[in-house]
């Protein structure tokens, strides 16, 4: 199965990419199937939908960057 979507995010301060593959399920459905890094996401391997995917970079994003300093 070829993806439909590839999204290539790269963090320059960590000198990391970070590799998203979607895949359009073999059922009929409004969401992707979703492989990060080789893995499945979310672990159970339903399908997201691409919001609830890009929401949950962005989340993790905010999480890593250090606060501001005191």
């Amino acid at each position: 199965m070829t993806p439909g979507l590839r999204i290539s995010i790269k963090d320059y301060r960590r000198k990391k990419s970070l590799k998203v593959l979607l895949f359009r399920p073999p059922f009929p459905s409004r969401g992707f199937m979703v492989r990060m890094e080789g893995k499945a996401w979310p672990g159970a391997g339903r399908t997201a939908s691409l919001t609830r995917r890009l929401r949950a970079l962005r989340k993790a994003r905010v999480r890593a960057t250090p606060g501001p300093a005191d």
